[in-house]
């Protein structure tokens, strides 16, 4: 398990995402960044609050079934249902 700093280089924010390095910089340079960094020369490093913004941003919450094992449609239906 990787432990965050309050600021982290390329490769440890890398390894937390789960993603390649290059890939990394490539999101976060470019005409719309997206994550937050700090560029100092040429290096990179991201602020913890920048990460787990970027992480809340792209995580996919899962959506609630309806009860009792209903589609959609006829949740929808009952719901309208006086």
């Amino acid at each position: 398990m990787i432990v965050l700093d309050e600021v982290n280089d390329l490769e440890t924010t890398a390894a937390y995402l789960k993603m390649l390095p290059t890939k990394l910089a490539s999101i976060a340079s470019g005409p719309t960044p997206k994550i937050g960094s700090i560029k100092e020369g040429r290096t990179r490093t991201f602020p913890r609050a920048a990460i787990e913004a970027y992480v809340e941003a792209n995580t996919i919450h899962p959506v609630t079934p309806p009860p009792f094992g209903l589609t959609e449609r006829s949740a929808r239906r009952v719901r309208r249902s006086p």
